[in-house]
């Protein structure tokens, strides 16, 4: 009797076509044609290789990789760099086995390629990405010690023509960063556009390069902001301890009066 579907079991994997014909009063009609894939395989074991150009420090290497399918065929890729980037990559974007990565902060990054057919199959693939830092940058001037409202400034020399990101710490690990630029002799002086309140503050730099790979954080070095010891009226200037003491020593004399007016 004429049915509206057909459960067919076990199939085992493959391609498979089903063809369908209509009979009614009149005769039989035209064949229709269906093709079915059957694919419960994963794509075939592939590997990785990490080409950096012969440059341990450039940030976006080159992954080779290229996996195959011989039934549905691969669909795309999901690669994992650390915990830095996860990316979905279909199949035609790696051209002939080659995949350019975003830049990569400098450090030991394990890299997982999944490879997924188009019945959704998958197989891995692992490699070590290491990529080395450039030239730490260095800071040669610096106010050890500032009053509040005075500018922070701080000089020092790295790579020539460079982006210089300086780190200001303070004693509850909050950072406020900003950036600079070197000149062409590696020179470069960072000026903080904010007034620092009083505190100990640490504070570093980081070098950033044209392909934008990163150096390590430099050196730290120590700021304190606090109020002079000093207190300025016209041309005369008091020590502010002395002006404690003699305030304090005011104040026991005035008790002393009082407690003697009292006695009497």
């Amino acid at each position: 009797p004429p049915i509206s579907s057909k459960e067919i079991p076990d199939l085992e994997e493959g391609v498979w076509y089903f063809h369908i014909q209509l009979k009614n009063s009149y005769g039989w009609g035209d064949i229709s044609h269906f093709r079915v894939g059957i694919d419960t395989s994963p794509p075939d074991p592939f590997t990785i290789q990490v080409d950096n150009g012969d440059d341990s420090t450039n940030p976006q290497p080159i992954l080779k990789f290229k996996a195959s399918d011989a039934l549905s065929g691969v669909d795309h890729y999901e690669i994992k760099i650390g915990e830095i980037h996860n990316l979905k990559v279909l199949a035609n974007e790696v051209e002939n086995g080659y995949y350019k990565i975003p830049i990569c902060p400098p450090s030991k990054h394990l890299v997982i390629i999944r490879a997924v057919d188009k019945a959704g199959n998958y197989s891995l693939a692992i490699a070590d990405l290491e990529i080395a830092p450039i030239e730490e940058p260095m800071i040669i001037s610096y106010p050890k010690q500032l009053y509040p409202a005075e500018p922070l400034i701080i000089k020092g020399k790295s790579l020539p023509d460079s982006l210089i990101t300086v780190f200001i710490e303070d004693e509850r690990k909050e950072i406020i960063s900003d950036s600079t630029r070197s000149n062409e002799d590696g020179k470069w002086e960072f000026v903080l556009g904010k007034i620092l309140e009083r505190g100990i503050y640490r504070v570093s730099a980081q070098t950033t390069d044209h392909r934008g790979a990163k150096s390590n954080l430099s050196e730290k070095v120590k700021i304190i902001i606090s109020p002079p010891v000093f207190l300025k009226i016209g041309s005369v200037v008091i020590d502010y301890l002395s002006v404690i003491i003699t305030l304090f020593a005011l104040i026991i004399l005035m008790a002393l009066v009082w407690l003697y007016g009292w006695k009497r």
